[in-house]
C-alpha cells in the first residue's frame, strides 16, 4: 500500500514537471541526484524494499524533485550484491547522473528458539532427551554439542546449534538435571521401645519390608554403635543406611528411642512399734502428754535386707520437720507427729525407689481439772464506779502458765473500753460475763470459757419524795415560782413547766406567774442518767402538780404624815401644809378639805390627786379668801395604786388629817 502510493506521487511530479518545463523551457536538465537521507542502509539477505528509499534529482533551474528509487535504476550486478552479505557500494542513475549509496547486508536471524521450560528428570533407568523448539527454514539444520539424551541423574549443560543459508547460525544453550530417584521407605518402621529393667541387653531394629537395594542398616545408640543396652535410661537409637547406586537419593537416617524403666523391689510392709522410756510397749500410736518422751523403731528388722538404707524424718503437724535421722527420734510434746520410713536402695539407678512409709503418732494435751474453778455472779447497786467479777483458779494450776481474759457483754455487744475489752463496767445493766482462759503451754488443752452474771441495779428514787415548796409569795412586780424539795442537775432536769392561775372557779393557762392570785404549777421532771437512776415506779420521768400563791405586797407607811402646817391662818392667806411621802412607791396620794361644823363635816375641796416633789414631800396650800372663819381639816388620803400591795395598816387605803383654823 505504501509503495502504490509513492508511486503515484512520483507520477504526478513527473508531469507537474513536464508541465513546468513546457511552460518555461524545453532545455530542463538533471545536473545531480543523491540519496534523501544520504545515510547508510542496512538490510537482511534478500529483503532490499526499493520503494522505501527516496532520490533528491536537482536540475539546471535550482529546483529539486523527489523522486523513487526503482529496481532499474541499478544495475544487475549491483542487485546481486543485495543478496550478498557484507557492506556494498550500489551505483544509482538517473537523469543521466549517478550516484553511490551504501548498503550493509546482514544475514538473517533465527526467531524465537528455545528450549523446553522444564528440564528436570527424576532417574528410571530410561533417557531422557530435550530438543530444540520454535520456527525454523526447511533448509535448516541443528546439532547438539554434547548430546542431548541422558540416562543416569547428573545435571547436563546442552547447547544447540542451529545453521541455514542466510542465517547467522544460532546457539541455544540449557541445562538438564536428571534428579536422583528416592527408595520407598514408606513399609519401613522404626519404633519406640519401652522395657522394665530385667539385668539384660535391651535392643530396638527396624520392621517392614526394605526395597529392592537396600540393605540392613547400622544401629547406633547414643552415637555409638551397639547391639543393646542394660541399664535404666533412655537411649536415642539411630538406624543407617548405606545407598551404593549413585541414581538414587542417600536414606535418611532413622532414630527412635529406647527406654528401659527402672524396676520394682519387692519389700514386705513395715510395721513401727512405739515404747515409753521405760520401754513399755505402748497400746496403740497415741498417749496424753504426761512430760515423757516416747520412742519408736521397726517393729522386725529382718524385713529390712543389708541392700536397704533406714533413715526417719518427723514432721509436726504443721508440716515442719522436728527430727531427720538414721536412728530413732524421741516424741515428747504434745501434737500429731508423722514418722517417714524412708528406705533407700544401694542400687538407685534400675530400681524404683522405694516409697516412703508414713506413720502417725498422736500426743494428746493434758486438760486441766476445773473442779475447783470458781467464777460466781454478783448484783450491786449502781454508785457510779467501776464493777467487776474475777474468776478464783483452783489451786493446782500454775497462774504463769493461764492469761485469764474477760469480756462483759450487754445487749448482745462486747463493752468496750479505749477500742479494748472491758475489765469492769460502771452503768447498769444486766451483763453477760464471761471469763476467757488462755493457756500458754501447748502440752495443755485450752480450758472452756466460763460464764457469770453482772447485775448492777440503777439507783431508785422515790416519787413521793417530789414535791414544791415556798408555796406562799409575796408579789414583786416579777415572775414568781415555788422551788422544788430537791436538787436537779445531779440526778434531774426539769424538761418542762406549765402554770395556770385561778380564775373564778377554774384554772386556766398562764405566761407568767407574776399578779396576785392563786396558781397551779406542773413540771415535768426526768432522770438525767437514764440508765443509772429510775424512779421507784420504774419511770424516768415524772409530773409534780403544786398549788401556790402570791399575796399582795405590803407597804410600809409610818414614815407617812404632816410635817408641817399653819395652824391659825388669816383668811385671804396660804394655808403652806407639807406631807412626807417618805418615797414610798405603789401608793397614790389625794387631798381633800373639810370645815368642822361641830358634829358634822362638809366638804369644801374635793379630792384631788397630788404628787410629792424629788424630795419626797408634798406641798398643799388652799384659797383661803374664799373660806368662812371655822375650824378646818385637811386630808391627805393614801391609796395602793394596784390590786397586788395592801398598807401596813392592813388596808388598801390610809387618811392623815391636819387641823387649822381661819381667822380674820
Amino acid at each position: 500500500m505504501k509503495k502504490t502510493k509513492i508511486l503515484v506521487l512520483c507520477v504526478i511530479f513527473a508531469v507537474l514537471a513536464c508541465v513546468l518545463l513546457a511552460g518555461c523551457s524545453n532545455t530542463e536538465e538533471v545536473t545531480s541526484i543523491e540519496l534523501k537521507d544520504n545515510s547508510t542502509i542496512e538490510v537482511h539477505v534478500g529483503k532490499f524494499n526499493y520503494g522505501e528509499q527516496t532520490l533528491l534529482a536537482t536540475y539546471n533551474s535550482g529546483s529539486v524533485v523527489e523522486v523513487p528509487l526503482k529496481e532499474e535504476m541499478i544495475s544487475k550486478l549491483d542487485q546481486l550484491k543485495l543478496y550478498q552479505p557484507g557492506e556494498h557500494v550500489i551505483n544509482v542513475s538517473y537523469g543521466g547522473q549517478t550516484c553511490e549509496i551504501k548498503v550493509i547486508v546482514r544475514r538473517d536471524v533465527f526467531s524465537e528458539l528455545r528450549f523446553p521450560e522444564n528440564n528436570v528428570f527424576t532417574y528410571d533407568g530410561q533417557a531422557h532427551t530435550v530438543e530444540i523448539e520454535g520456527e525454523l527454514p526447511a533448509n535448516a539444520s541443528v546439532s547438539y554439542l554434547g548430546g542431548n539424551s541422558f540416562v543416569n541423574a547428573g545435571t547436563y549443560d546442552v547447547t544447540a546449534v542451529v545453521s541455514c543459508d542466510g542465517y547467522e547460525t544460532a546457539r541455544v544453550t540449557t541445562t538438564v538435571t536428571v534428579e536422583c530417584a528416592k527408595y520407598d521407605m514408606g513399609n519401613v518402621k522404626f519404633e519406640p521401645k519401652e522395657v522394665v529393667y530385667n539385668g539384660k541387653p535391651h535392643f530396638v531394629k527396624i520392621s517392614g519390608e526394605l526395597p529392592k537395594g537396600v540393605s540392613e542398616p547400622t544401629y547406633y545408640i547414643n552415637e555409638n554403635k551397639s547391639s543393646g543396652v542394660i541399664d535404666v535410661g533412655e537411649y536415642t537409637v539411630k538406624a543407617v543406611f548405606t545407598v551404593k547406586d549413585p541414581n538414587y537419593e542417600p536414606i535418611p537416617n532413622m532414630e527412635t528411642t529406647l527406654k528401659i524403666t527402672p524396676a520394682e523391689y519387692n519389700i514386705d510392709e513395715l510395721d513401727l512399734v512405739f515404747k515409753t522410756e521405760k520401754g513399755t510397749e505402748l497400746f496403740g500410736a497415741f498417749k496424753t502428754y504426761d512430760g515423757t518422751s516416747v520412742t519408736f523403731d521397726i517393729a522386725d528388722k529382718s524385713a529390712i535386707s543389708n541392700k536397704i538404707s533406714v533413715s526417719y524424718t518427723v514432721s509436726n503437724e504443721a508440716g515442719e520437720i522436728i527430727s531427720k535421722s538414721n536412728t530413732s527420734t524421741n516424741i515428747k510434746d504434745a501434737g500429731e507427729y508423722t514418722i517417714k520410713v524412708e528406705l533407700a536402695l544401694l542400687d538407685n539407678k534400675n530400681y524404683k525407689a522405694i516409697e516412703p512409709m508414713e506413720f502417725t503418732f498422736d500426743v494428746f494435751k493434758a486438760e486441766y481439772d476445773t473442779s475447783g474453778l470458781l467464777f460466781e455472779s454478783r448484783i450491786s447497786d449502781y454508785n457510779g464506779e467501776k464493777n467487776s467479777i474475777y474468776a478464783t483458779l483452783p489451786n493446782n494450776w500454775d497462774a504463769s502458765e493461764i492469761d485469764v481474759v474477760y469480756e462483759y457483754i450487754l445487749n448482745g455487744s462486747v463493752v468496750k473500753e479505749n477500742g479494748e475489752n472491758a475489765t469492769g463496767v460502771y452503768d447498769a445493766g444486766e451483763y453477760t460475763v464471761n471469763a476467757k482462759f488462755i493457756v500458754k503451754n501447748s502440752n495443755y488443752a485450752q480450758i472452756e470459757p466460763v460464764q457469770a452474771t453482772l447485775v448492777i441495779k440503777p439507783k431508785m428514787f422515790s416519787v413521793s419524795d417530789f414535791e414544791f415548796k415556798n408555796t406562799n409569795l409575796t408579789y414583786t412586780g416579777q415572775g414568781l415560782l415555788p422551788s422544788f424539795n430537791f436538787d436537779t442537775g445531779e440526778y434531774f432536769k426539769v424538761d418542762a413547766i406549765s402554770l395556770y392561775k385561778l380564775v373564778g372557779n377554774d384554772y386556766v393557762k398562764a405566761d407568767e406567774s407574776i399578779e396576785v392570785g392563786s396558781y397551779r404549777i406542773e413540771a415535768d421532771i426526768s432522770v438525767v442518767d437514764e440508765k443509772n437512776y429510775i424512779f421507784e415506779d420504774g419511770r424516768t420521768n415524772i409530773k409534780i402538780i403544786g398549788i401556790f400563791e402570791i399575796k399582795r405586797a405590803e407597804i410600809d407607811i409610818s414614815g407617812l404624815g404632816f410635817v408641817s402646817g399653819t395652824p391659825i391662818v388669816d383668811k385671804g392667806a396660804a394655808t403652806a401644809f407639807e406631807f412626807s411621802t417618805d418615797k414610798i412607791g405603789g401608793i397614790v396620794f389625794e387631798t381633800e378639805l373639810y370645815k368642822n361644823e361641830g358634829e358634822n363635816l362638809s366638804l369644801v375641796v374635793e379630792a384631788m390627786t397630788v404628787t410629792a416633789d424629788e424630795t419626797g414631800v408634798i406641798s398643799v396650800t388652799f384659797d383661803t379668801s374664799e373660806l368662812e372663819h371655822g375650824e378646818y381639816i385637811a386630808v391627805i388620803t393614801a391609796r395602793t395604786d394596784s390590786e397586788n400591795y395592801i398598807l401596813s395598816n392592813g388596808n388598801e387605803t390610809a387618811e392623815y388629817y391636819f387641823d387649822f383654823e381661819i381667822v380674820s
